[in-house]
């Protein structure tokens, strides 16, 4: 003969809530779960831009280098290249005539030889003036500068001792100095181009 069946318990419905719950779907709900997935997906943010960042900071390294090492191998020669022709003719040619004229004045020549070299430099020296004195395209440059300085050097030299007077051994140096300068300021001359010149 069979036991009597176990007395079975009042059935009572679980609610809703509790269901919702005990549900997988309600766990990613949870404040903490929810949390600790907003802390993982701001990682992975923060890992992604952190990436980008570096890839974009190697790039414009790159770029940099190439441009500096670009402007490296660039020939010095090119300052002075977009001069106007004609200032440059004009600079190359004072140089060279005041030059010759301090050199004679600084050395035993007589007066009639002085005052002959120093008629083209006289003649430059107003081109130079009447022509480029204040002119925009070339003010800046470092040879018209050291051309100026060496004109007002002798300007002054003449106004005050008269214009007979020889140069002083330091005040003819001082504009052959300002010379030299002018000169290393000025594009190199293309001596190659003018000794082919008799074969034309």
């Amino acid at each position: 003969m069979l036991a009597p069946a176990a007395r079975l318990a009042p059935f009572r419905p679980v609610p809703a809530a509790a269901r919702a719950a005990r549900s997988p779907a309600a766990a990613c709900t949870r404040p903490a779960v929810l949390a600790a997935a907003c802390r993982c997906q701001c990682s992975n943010d923060r890992s992604g831009n952190s990436a980008g960042v570096q890839r974009r900071e190697l790039l414009l390294a790159a770029v940099a280098a190439v441009a500096t090492l670009v402007a490296l191998q660039r020939p010095a020669a090119a300052a002075g290249e977009a001069l106007p022709k004609g200032y440059l003719n004009t600079a190359q040619k004072l140089v060279d005539a005041l030059r010759e004229a301090i050199s004679t004045d600084l050395s035993d020549a007589e007066e009639r030889e002085v005052r002959r070299a120093a008629d083209p430099a006289k003649n430059l020296v107003r081109e130079f003036l009447t022509r480029w004195k204040d002119n925009p395209l070339v003010a800046g440059e470092a040879s018209y500068a050291q051309l100026t300085s060496a004109i007002q050097q002798l300007g002054a030299f003449y106004q005050a001792n008269g214009q007979r007077t020889r140069l002083t051994p330091a005040a003819g140096q001082a504009v052959l100095d300002a010379l030299d300068a002018a000169e290393a300021a000025l594009p190199l001359r293309d001596a190659s181009a003018a000794s082919l010149l008799p074969f034309f």
